[in-house]
């Protein structure tokens, strides 16, 4: 049987910002310098932990990121450590890692920021510090070489890390519409899909449209060879080389298969998209077949990303595992995820899910079917 015990002698709790300025004046005595961001905006703190050492304070803040105070220091130092905003609205593999892109907020820009495999390195470019990123909303990304794509709200954004450079191709300078939904760069050429067509951007940034009488949303974009599947309101439809206009393929004459398709991917030889509801594939044969509905489980079906011998599938309810003609498996729901689910990525080792509560890690060994 449970009996009373006493209280303890010295209970502990969560420290409060006030509570650490009492003890270090000299956060509020330089909050001039310290509370600006790069583009002198001003920023608050928000919360404070004792370091495990207890030789300093560690502090957050709304838009300058995490500071470390030494005891006895007049400025804190700035760690470089997480993303500059919750909204995390892409995520793609890299060498070692992956890229993040975080939509702009009220206390930070939109930056694209990398984040090691291991969560020791972190590296965030924030555009100019006058303007910052001439965009406000991440929709995709992508990699070629060195080179960062990002499907962006004002255009194709290509962003050298190195430098920390940003060149924007929007509606002015050739694409279809500044409103970029998907990106590609697959068979080293970059393709995208917009609000009002399909294009393909080269080395110097010079245009080139696709299917030029094409003026539909496309949703998603697929290079194969000398074409270009895209994904649309009414199904998969094929850009093929010198053609004006998108073609319907054979085999996509089903009521069923016309339905909007908002990400393509592959898995071994099959094409696969992703619609609202079902995802629908293609075999090495020409044949079209669309599975059995996932939004009972997973909500409405937003992204996808391969992994083996299926997908991981991200909706408004969660992220599952997908095979092809089969349910959603192992459903990851708000238990272990801190916001609606926006991207997917998948390396050696872990599934990556970007979300409107930041970037979630996964280690694949633990969750793999």
């Amino acid at each position: 049987m449970p009996t009373p015990t006493r209280p303890p002698a010295r209970p502990r709790g969560p420290v409060s910002i006030d509570e650490v300025l009492r003890q270090s004046p000299t956060l509020q005595n330089n909050a001039a310098q310290i509370l600006l961001d790069s583009r002198l905006r001003p920023v608050r703190y928000t919360t404070a932990a004792r370091s495990f050492d207890n030789l300093g304070w560690y502090i957050g803040t709304s838009g300058v990121g995490l500071l470390y105070l030494p005891d006895g220091a007049a400025l804190p130092d700035r760690l470089p450590f997480g993303l500059p905003s919750l909204y995390a609205g892409a995520v793609t593999s890299w060498t070692g890692g992956v890229w993040v892109g975080t939509d702009r907020s009220p206390q930070a820009d939109a930056a694209m920021t990398y984040v090691d495999s291991d969560l020791r390195e972190f590296r965030t470019v924030r555009g100019p510090p006058a303007t910052g990123t001439p965009y406000n909303q991440v929709l995709d990304l992508g990699g070629q070489g060195t080179t960062l794509w990002a499907a962006t709200d004002q255009g194709a954004a290509r962003v050298d890390p190195g430098q920390g450079r940003i060149d924007l191709v929007d509606q002015t300078r050739g694409l279809p519409d500044s409103r970029v939904y998907d990106v590609s760069t697959r068979q080293g050429r970059v393709t995208v899909g917009t609000a009002h067509g399909v294009a393909r951007v080269g080395d110097r940034l010079q245009v080139e449209r696709i299917a030029p009488r094409f003026s539909d949303a496309a949703y998603a974009v697929y290079p194969d060879g000398d074409s270009v599947w895209v994904g649309t309101s009414r199904g998969v439809l094929l850009a093929l080389r010198d053609q004006a206009d998108l073609l319907r393929p054979a085999g996509m004459t089903s009521a069923a298969l016309q339905q909007p398709v908002i990400a393509l991917a592959a898995l071994a030889d099959t094409l696969v998209g992703l619609g609202r509801d079902h995802l629908l594939w293609r075999d090495p044969r020409g044949q079209w077949t669309i599975g059995p509905p996932l939004s009972g489980a997973l909500g409405r079906l937003r992204r996808f990303a391969p992994d083996r011998s299926g997908f991981w599938v991200a909706g408004d309810r969660g992220v599952g595992f997908v095979r092809l003609n089969g349910p959603a498996q192992l459903v990851l729901t708000e238990g272990d995820l801190p916001g609606l689910s926006r991207d997917l990525a998948v390396d050696e080792t872990h599934l990556w899910v970007a979300t409107d509560g930041g970037l979630v890690r996964f280690r694949l060994d633990a969750i793999r079917p």
